[in-house]
């Protein structure tokens, strides 16, 4: 279906196909870093043909993947797009329950209908992108654009419940029991009841229609086990972000499958509660007003799930669970309370949550919500210190040269290049005339400014964490001075509290507008040495402000020598949204833009302090390159 990235140098790599579309071959584009390598692809009776205003694509691929990565392969989600914007323009196929060793190869096999307006039909008809790939270690590589890290993860996990249940009915009752076993549980997969759902358009396939509400309407089958009771989606472009199903099992009660109820037969005790606590998320009615089963009832019905899901998860499934937990069941307002935020397992997401919550907290949950918030705080500085403090001191080093250094200084290969001409043929050798070395480390006092301009909007919620933790360790660096400004539609300097990582956290405000001129026309004051400044903005670059007087301000920092990078996020959520016009005119003005993972900053920021190509380190390190 899509030609592919041979992971050499990102170059692309077009397969033939039996079947080709009219404008040119579908394009598999995979990062330089992928775990995973395209073989083959075979698109078999892939075609397009017109359907009024849009060409409908009938997309059939096999394609053949290898683990290029050291570590199992559990899933896979690709993520498959005709047109961005169309309805119908975009899909994905997930593959789990895998187990695919380093270097072994495994299929994936698409088949898709996709929707495109007529007047794009030229060019590359189909492309096909990775979104996430889960490893045994449920460790996740991808842009996770489409949550493929949390569908993956609880598939992957329900995966190894079900194993451990053959592996009790083979132990128990040989193989003839396991046989039998794994017929009944395929009859009854293929029996399950479904529900299936369609929206049904009015308008022309390739009209954009804004955010709306639409409810369902079921068909009544009186001999059903399962009997639809409402549902309502939120439908945007073609993407359904929201969508909620009311069911009801006829003659099984309620088909929430809270704690407690009937988690099927054969689950042991173990399996039941983990059964339990997937569904207490899953199988409950999104909305804080929901009292009957679920987690949103009380505080103590939370506390026991929080309780059971560390015990039977481990914490990166925890973390998953207590998002969606959170994001579904409304249950925000229950960590007010301190005896329940404290069974909580800290992570970036939550301290996110808990600065949006903080001006609710009563003063109690407020320390315990310290507590929480230092323990992540510590965390990220165990990960991320001392490599960002070799990188940068490293670089320091390198960037402030001495013309009269001790020996042990010297920089042997800038020396030679320096002394090139003075070559002598007759005795084989250079005569150093001019010595260059690395500036002593006492000596370096403030040889850098760092400024950090951190856009605290509601979306920016983890990048502002990684911000704050960061700058607080540059400000330990006596050769770097550090200054963190954050923004909305106002400006805040906190760089008076970076001591402090926590109570920079807590200064923060996160929502609110967005104001980046307000917020770059204050960093562009406190430039006093242009040639010697590192200027980051860490920033979706949805402007609310003025734009072209932003542009403007950009320009003239990046013409004054200050190395402007513009991070749309600093973070491990995947790819951002952001304003790509923006984010070209800033690579436009020499100001890269990309989005960048907390541990590729200390050599990020390192690579900016040495003067190299920011650009040229964007496209071998980020998924996408730089913006342009």
């Amino acid at each position: 279906m899509r030609s592919s990235s041979a992971l050499i140098a990102s170059a692309l790599f077009l397969v033939p196909c039996n079947a080709v579309f009219a404008a040119a071959l579908p394009k598999i584009d995979l990062p330089a870093d992928s775990p995973v390598v395209l073989l083959s692809a075979d698109y078999g009776e892939s075609n397009e043909m017109p359907r009024g205003s849009a060409m409908l694509l009938d997309v059939h691929a096999a394609l053949s993947l290898r683990n290029s990565s050291q570590r199992k392969i559990r899933g896979i989600t690709l993520l498959v797009t005709a047109q961005d914007v169309t309805p119908g323009g975009k899909g994905s196929v997930t593959v789990t329950s895998l187990d695919v060793g380093p270097q072994e190869t495994f299929p994936v096999r698409i088949d898709l209908r996709l929707l495109r307006p007529l007047q794009a039909s030229s060019g590359v008809p189909v492309q096909i992108g990775l979104d996430g790939v889960l490893f045994d270690d449920l460790s996740f590589y991808g842009p996770d654009k489409l949550s493929s890290r949390r569908t993956l993860t609880l598939s992957e996990w329900e995966a190894r419940r079900d194993r451990r249940y053959f592996k009790s009915v083979l132990a128990s009752g040989g193989q003839d029991k396991l046989r039998q076993e794994m017929l009944e549980s395929l009859t009854h997969q293929a029996d399950r009841p479904s529900l299936d759902v369609e929206v049904v358009r009015g308008a022309r396939a390739t009209n954009f229609e804004p955010e709306k509400q639409v409810q369902f309407a079921f068909l009544s089958l009186p001999d059903s086990p399962i009997e639809p009771m409402g549902g309502m989606a939120r439908i945007s472009g073609n993407e359904a972000p929201a969508v909620l199903l009311q069911r009801r099992l006829n003659g099984r009660g309620a088909a929430s499958g809270a704690a407690g109820s009937d988690a099927g037969p054969g689950l042991s005790d173990r399996d039941a509660a983990i059964d339990g606590a997937l569904a207490a998320v899953y199988d409950s009615r999104p909305g804080p007003a929901r009292r009957s089963t679920g987690l949103s009832g009380s505080a103590p019905a939370l506390h026991r799930w929080l309780g059971d899901i560390r015990t039977y998860f481990p914490t990166p499934v925890v973390q998953v669970l207590q998002q969606d937990a959170l994001e579904r069941l409304g249950l925000r307002q229950l960590l007010l309370e301190p005896e329940l935020l404290a069974a909580v397992q800290p992570d970036v997401q939550l301290v996110g949550t808990l600065l949006a919550l903080r001006s609710a907290m009563p003063e109690q949950t407020r320390q315990t919500a310290r507590i929480v918030v230092r323990q992540v705080v510590d965390e990220i500085e165990r990960r991320l210190e001392a490599e960002l403090h070799r990188a940068v001191l490293g670089a320091l080093d390198r960037s402030a040269r001495n013309q009269r250094p001790r020996l042990a200084d010297v920089d042997w290969p800038a020396t030679i290049r320096a002394n090139l001409r003075h070559y002598q043929p007759e005795l084989g050798t250079i005569i150093a005339e001019r010595l260059i070395g690395y500036a002593r480390r006492r000596r370096m006092a403030a040889l850098q400014d760092v400024i950090l301009l951190v856009d605290q909007s509601g979306s920016m919620a983890s990048s502002v964490v990684y911000s704050g933790v960061v700058a607080a360790s540059l400000a330990s660096l006596r050769a770097v001075r550090t200054r963190l400004v954050v923004f909305d539609t106002s400006v805040v300097d906190l760089t008076d509290q970076l001591a402090d990582p926590v109570e920079v956290l807590f200064s923060t405000q996160l929502g609110g507008g967005t104001d980046i001129n307000q917020a770059v026309a204050y960093g562009q004051s406190l430039v006093t040495r242009p040639s010697d400044t590192v200027m980051i903005l860490v920033s979706d670059l949805i402007e609310g402000g003025d734009q072209t007087e932003l542009m403007r301000r950009l320009a003239a920092l990046t013409s004054s020598g200050v190395r402007l990078i513009v991070l749309l996020a600093l973070s491990d959520d995947g790819s951002p949204s952001y304003s790509h016009e923006l984010a070209a005119a800033c690579a436009a003005l020499g100001a890269p833009a990309f989005a960048c993972t907390p541990d590729q900053f200390p050599e990020l920021l390192a690579t900016a302090i040495r003067r190299d190509d920011v650009s040229s380190w964007a496209a071998r390190n980020v998924p996408g390159g730089a913006a342009s």
